[in-house]
C-alpha cells in the first residue's frame, strides 16, 4: 500500500511539473506568429540587396525586376504567403492562415505582421506592426 501510495504521489509530482513548466495558450499562439516573423529573415536580406544597388526601397514587382528571388517553405506553419512592396515601399506582409496546418490557433486567420523599413545611418530599421488580436500579437509588434 505504502509503494502504491508513493507511485500515485511521484506521478502527482510529475504532472504538477509538467503543468509548471508548460507553456500556456497563449504563448503557445504568440510562437505561431513568431515563427512566421523568423520566415521573413531571408526577404529582409533581399530588400537590403535591394536598397544596396538601388538606394530606395522595393515595390510590389521590384525585387524580381531586380532578379532578386526568395524563396522559403511555409511547411508545418500558418504562414500563408510573405510579400514586399505589396503594402507600400519595402514593406514585408506576412499572412497567415489557421487552415495551413493542424493546431494552428483560429484566431490567426487572416491576421497580418507587416515588417516596415527606414534607412538610418546606411542602416535598415525595421518597425513591426500587427493586425491581429492582442492576446497572438508579440510584444515586439506592439
Amino acid at each position: 500500500m505504502k509503494k502504491q501510495l508513493n507511485f500515485m504521489f511521484f506521478i502527482l509530482f510529475i504532472v504538477i511539473v509538467a503543468w509548471l513548466f508548460s507553456p500556456s495558450k497563449s504563448t503557445r499562439d504568440k510562437l505561431w506568429v513568431l515563427k512566421g516573423i523568423s520566415l521573413a529573415q531571408p526577404y529582409k536580406a533581399a530588400v537590403a540587396e535591394y536598397v544596396s544597388r538601388t538606394q530606395a526601397f522595393p515595390g510590389k514587382d521590384d525585387l524580381a525586376k531586380e532578379r532578386i528571388t526568395v524563396k522559403v517553405g511555409f511547411d508545418r506553419t500558418a504562414v500563408d504567403s510573405i510579400t514586399v512592396g505589396e503594402d507600400g515601399p519595402g514593406v514585408i506582409s506576412i499572412h497567415f492562415s489557421a487552415n495551413r496546418t493542424d493546431g494552428a490557433p483560429p484566431d490567426i486567420d487572416n491576421a497580418v505582421v507587416y515588417l516596415s523599413p527606414s534607412l538610418f545611418d546606411d542602416m535598415i530599421k525595421w518597425k513591426c506592426t500587427a493586425r491581429m488580436s492582442r492576446e497572438l500579437t508579440p510584444a515586439l509588434c506592439q
